[in-house]
């Protein structure tokens, strides 16, 4: 709102008043600051000061004159209110205070100056292009600047003012700037009362002919025919007419317009009388009373109306060391991403990191947000059945969390991101309260926790099992799924019931609530592959792709090693690379470009391969070949990662035989069919006994047998103290280590919901 606007100048003269000191509150100058540098303002410079907590009361000052101080006292300046003459004394230091609390702001009466004198957030108020334009102006102007600094003493002339729009053009690739508006930009950016230099140059949008059509009288008396029109019940643009011809009569207060005001055409009335604000309208017609309730300002509660509406991310360092119960590997503390959904309070889904926070945890912790919980992974036969594509995220201002990623996985998953302000950890008071509880009552209670602090460390005695790498990354990824869907999801919390002082259970709330869900668009997985995916250029040899000692091989990886243009590598050149895309947070396969078809291969890891890379991620690979070549100062082989790497070799078939013209085609096909085969008589098939199976065999009704499909142990959660299931890829673990784990089922996992209220309070 400007403070010269049409629709609500009562507003503005109304808040426009006499400011007391009481409304002002403006401290006195500090001691320390009585010498503070003071401000470029001059006589007749006009400032708006607004009263403290109410910004829709001001007063417009003029700047008189600079008063001096002495060592003991500030200098002051002394303004004028331009509507009641009061003066006011304000130090340099008091100026600044005000400035920093958007409490002043420079008021401009220049023709088409006025747009801009905005109140305070006026710097939001600029659009997308207008911001452009800035920005592009303040380039040159800035580069220009730089150069007569540099290379002239800080004297511009129209030389360099050519060299840096030509200069500054070829680097935007772009026709450069007239000189005409840098100059113009120029002397506004000189203004003292801009205090905005992207406000102070941005073009002006325009407001279109704003000269009244009729004389100042006859404008009055449409007003008060407009004000008529609108206090009877039953009042419309004829009403307008009937009062204005009354007004403009002999009887009236405007005799003298009675001639203009019959050529006042229909249309002119019928716009006056509807460009009439809500709450005008419905005060003159009704009452304030029901004008204050039509347009009231509702306060909503944080919590939406329905489930992934809102779901709050954010991440927190566990107090526990843990290691990998595969390979003798201390991963360290890991790093937890939750996502909480803002109406039920629920937690679908997390991710556990143990590198630095990044873009791709927060990808990986997504995905496992998005699509159902695995079965697989969900330990004691639980169930988690809250998941889904959240319509807002809302977010800290982590560096992982903003920027150009974050914008390019808003555009291709169709989400939006809400920014929490720096510094207001009470914005999301519910997710700092759900790490203080999995922190401090939960973790901190389990073998292998470090504490909050070192101090507290030092408290335990030498043969504590305080900062020991105990807990393996399967039990604590199955502790926290126990923990989020059989305690956290299912027990009451406060500030969930119909008021804030009420409780309710968060998988009740989803239940009734995810019914009214917004629909959301089916994602490809390949999506987030996309967003987070490492680009390597390899070699396709006989055996497929090898990437970090993994092998991934396809049978369609046959189309680019017979292709007529594909190299093999040899003394004079080089072999072919191709580029493969790969997913930091599953090397269970890669995607190969196939520049030839224009397409992407999906490629699996091989199939001996399958059970240590499928959900593996990249950092806890990279941890374990770590550990091989430090154990053994060597390059690793597959046995010593899967323990059951056997050869697989491809051999070309004779395609340079006799060929006849027809049947080529078919011959291939035949051809990578039967490589297909082979890859499949290669793999691994591990039958589970079937309880069904009673050991006689009807030959008519045979029970089929599925075989187990073959997923990183990783990604399985597992309780404290459980058996873990299938065999082991790796070597044991540290006797310590193993005995460790072994007193982890002294933790009570059925007592965690008795304990929940109590950790609530």
């Amino acid at each position: 709102m400007t403070l010269t606007a049409k629709h609500f100048d009562f507003l503005l003269k109304g808040s426009m008043r006499l400011l007391t000191p009481e409304q002002l509150i403006l401290p006195n100058t500090p001691v320390e600051h009585v010498n503070a540098p003071a401000q470029d303002i001059v006589p007749g410079d006009q400032f708006a000061i607004f009263a403290d907590g109410d910004r829709s009361t001001y007063g417009i000052y003029t700047a008189q004159a600079w008063t001096n101080g002495s060592p003991q006292t500030p200098r002051l300046l002394t303004l004028l209110d331009s509507k009641f003459q009061s003066p006011l004394w304000l130090s340099p230091w008091q100026i600044d205070w005000l400035n920093s609390h958007g409490r002043l702001r420079s008021v401009h009466f220049e023709p088409r100056a006025h747009r801009k004198t905005i109140l305070p957030g006026s710097s939001l108020s600029l659009t997308p292009n207008q911001s452009k334009k800035a920005h592009q102006l303040l380039d040159y102007i800035d580069h220009y600047v730089r150069i007569c600094r540099d290379e002239n003493k800080g004297v511009g002339c129209v030389r360099l003012l050519d060299r840096a729009r030509q200069e500054v053009g070829e680097r935007r690739g772009e026709k450069p700037v007239g000189k005409t508006a840098l100059y113009e930009a120029m002397a506004k950016l000189k203004d003292r009362r801009n205090m905005d230099r992207v406000l102070a140059v941005a073009p002006l949008p325009s407001n279109g002919n704003a000269i009244e059509r009729f004389n100042p009288r006859l404008e009055e008396a449409m007003r008060q025919a407009v004000k008529t029109a609108w206090t009877d019940p039953r009042g419309s643009w004829l009403t307008v007419k009937a009062a204005l011809g009354e007004l403009c009569s002999d009887k009236g207060d405007f005799p003298d317009q009675e001639e203009l005001a019959k050529a006042v055409s229909k249309s002119t009335l019928q716009r006056r009388f509807a460009n009439v604000d809500l709450w005008t309208q419905t005060f003159l017609r009704y009452s304030e009373e029901e004008a204050n309730r039509l347009s009231m300002q509702a306060a909503r509660l944080a919590r939406p109306d329905h489930p992934l509406d809102v779901v709050d991310i954010d991440h927190t360092e566990l107090n526990v060391v843990v290691y990998d119960d595969l390979v003798p590997v201390a991963f360290g503390k890991p790093d937890i991403l939750v996502f909480r959904d803002r109406h039920s309070a629920a937690v679908i889904g997390f991710h556990i990191g143990f590198e630095a926070p990044s873009f791709a945890g927060f990808v990986a912790g997504l995905k496992h947000t998005v699509y159902p919980k695995d079965p697989r992974s969900l330990p004691g036969g639980m169930t988690f059945p809250w998941y889904g594509m959240p319509t807002r995220l809302g977010v800290d201002q982590a560096s992982h969390f903003t920027g150009g990623s974050m914008e390019n996985a808003e555009r291709e998953l169709g989400f939006q991101v809400i920014e929490y302000r720096p510094g207001r950890p009470w914005e999301k008071g519910a997710m700092e309260h759900l790490f203080s509880i999995l922190g401090m009552q939960l973790t901190d209670r389990l073998l292998g926790t470090t504490t909050r602090s070192p101090s507290e460390r030092k408290k335990f005695t030498k043969e504590d099992d305080i900062a020991k790498p105990v807990l393996s990354i399967r039990e604590l990824y199955g502790f926290l799924l126990y923990y989020f869907g059989e305690v956290y999801n299912r027990s009451e919390h406060a500030g969930l019931g119909p008021l804030v002082t009420l409780s309710d259970t968060p998988a009740k709330l989803w239940e009734e609530g995810i019914p009214h869900a917004t629909m959301r668009p089916v994602v490809d997985p390949a999506v987030f592959t996309r967003l987070v995916g490492i680009t390597e250029e390899v070699t396709v040899q006989a055996d497929g792709v090898r990437i970090d000692y993994l092998h991934y091989q396809s049978a369609e990886l046959v189309a680019l090693r017979t292709h007529p243009k594909h190299k093999m590598g040899t003394r004079a050149h080089r072999a072919t690379k191709y580029t493969v895309t790969r997913d930091p947070n599953d090397l269970g396969r890669i995607w190969v470009n196939d520049p030839y078809r224009k397409v992407m291969i999906e490629v699996p890891v091989q199939d001996i391969e399958k059970r240590y890379a499928t959900g593996l991620t990249l950092y806890q690979h990279r941890q374990i070949i770590k550990y091989h070549l430090e154990q053994k100062k060597s390059q690793p082989g597959v046995e010593e990662l899967t323990d059951a790497r056997r050869s697989l070799e491809l051999q070309l078939a004779d395609m340079h035989a006799k060929r006849k013209k027809h049947g080529t085609a078919k011959k291939l096909a035949r051809f990578v069919s039967g490589q297909a085969a082979k890859l499949r008589s290669a793999e691994i098939i591990e039958l589970t006994a079937n309880p069904a199976v009673d050991g006689w065999m009807n030959p008519a009704n045979p029970m089929p047998q599925q075989p187990e499909a073959k997923v990183s142990p990783k990604t399985q959660g597992l309780l404290p103290g459980e058996t873990p299931t299938g065999p082991d890829l790796m070597p044991d673990i540290p006797e310590t280590a193993e005995e460790g784990g072994a007193e982890i089922a002294a933790v009570d996992i059925e007592e965690l919901k008795s304990r929940h209220s109590d950790w609530e309070e």
